[in-house]
């Protein structure tokens, strides 16, 4: 139940900060409109289920929404092939694996398009995500190369370590050397 609701909880943030930036930079539904088209490919339903139109609110808290089913981790967009998987001795941590690429290449995605966007709000948001995303591929092998120099370390000396003294499984990762 804590672990559910340190979920839930993260979710809600991503939720409302969404909905933050969306505000400042959608002042009216055709532009609304035009991200639903630039940045989600899909058109955008002027009406709610029971046919009136949508305000700007709900028209906010759509896209807000649809952003965070996309970039968040959603364990219901789990692939059947996964699913299957979690019942051999890997375990449900796989689907874990699973929603990671999946939410990564949507946030890629989601940059990119933002990127392209016409509004220039939306723009910089794609700017800023994009930067983010960058930067979580760059903190591994940066700290591992500011380790190396600050123990005066070769790369040749952390490859023997791991050939070595690691497990199979860590052979191949960015290792972040703390002692010589």
């Amino acid at each position: 139940d804590w672990y559910q609701a340190g979920d839930v909880i993260h979710k809600r943030f991503g939720y409302e900060f969404s909905k933050s930036q969306y505000k400042a930079a959608f002042n009216n539904l055709d532009e609304v409109d035009t991200f639903f088209k630039e940045v989600l490919n899909q058109p955008f339903d002027r009406k709610n289920l029971n046919g009136t139109l949508k305000t700007l609110d709900e028209a906010i808290q759509e896209a807000a929404g649809k952003t965070l089913n996309n970039t968040y981790p959603n364990y219901n967009y789990i692939p059947q092939l996964v699913k299957e998987l979690r019942r051999m001795p890997f375990g449900n941590f796989i689907s874990f694996g699973s929603e990671m690429l999946r939410t990564t290449g949507n946030i890629l995605n989601y940059g990119v398009r933002e990127l392209a966007s016409s509004n220039p709000y939306i723009r910089q948001m794609g700017a800023k995500r994009l930067m983010g995303l960058t930067s979580v591929f760059a903190v591994g092998p940066v700290a591992t190369i500011t380790a190396l120099k600050a123990l005066g370390m070769t790369e040749e000396q952390l490859d023997a370590i791991k050939r070595n003294l690691t497990a199979p499984w860590n052979k191949f990762a960015n290792l972040i050397p703390y002692s010589y």
